[in-house]
């Protein structure tokens, strides 16, 4: 049994059953392994700027016997994925700024993601309404004695007129 925080929790608790899903910045692969342990996403990709990060996820996922599940790819933000790869993307545990900097460079259409920044979670916010986006829902969760803004939004589409 694999134990995570309430922040993780909650970025769990937003993922579309089947989904397919990219974690960036996945780091110790906690999120997908648990995804796929359970069978809530069907495909998984962890991703991480730092090789060594993402030989922590592969050990965790070789211990819970699902590293076949799991495609492992060193890269930057969304640029290890392909259009049509993944529907969701988990971005957590990076400053806003750096979120913002990968959601920015984003050629990918994807239909949710799930953003949780360290620091400056009003940035953020102040970004996804100026860009495009549709906040679906904002919570704020108090892990490990730390608060934590979680956004789950979806872009939308060209030729959209939303009036709100």
């Amino acid at each position: 049994m694999m134990r995570l925080d309430k922040r993780l929790y909650e970025v769990i608790a937003n993922i579309p059953k089947d989904a397919r899903i990219v974690d960036v910045g996945s780091d110790h692969g906690k999120v997908p392994v648990y995804l796929l342990r359970n069978n809530i996403v069907e495909y998984a990709i962890a991703s991480d700027i730092s090789p060594y990060s993402l030989e922590k996820a592969k050990a965790l996922a070789e211990r819970h016997n699902i590293i076949n599940r799991i495609d492992f790819r060193v890269g930057d933000g969304l640029d290890t994925i392909k259009e049509g790869e993944c529907d969701t993307a988990i971005v957590a545990g990076l400053g806003a700024r750096l979120i913002i900097e990968i959601l920015a460079r984003n050629k990918i259409s994807l239909d949710r993601y799930i953003l949780v920044p360290h620091q400056k979670p009003e940035m953020l916010r102040d970004y996804l309404n100026d860009n495009g986006y549709i906040l679906i829902n904002s919570k704020l969760v108090l892990s490990q004695k730390k608060w934590y803004t979680v956004f789950v939004a979806e872009k939308l589409k060209n030729n959209s007129n939303i009036m709100i």
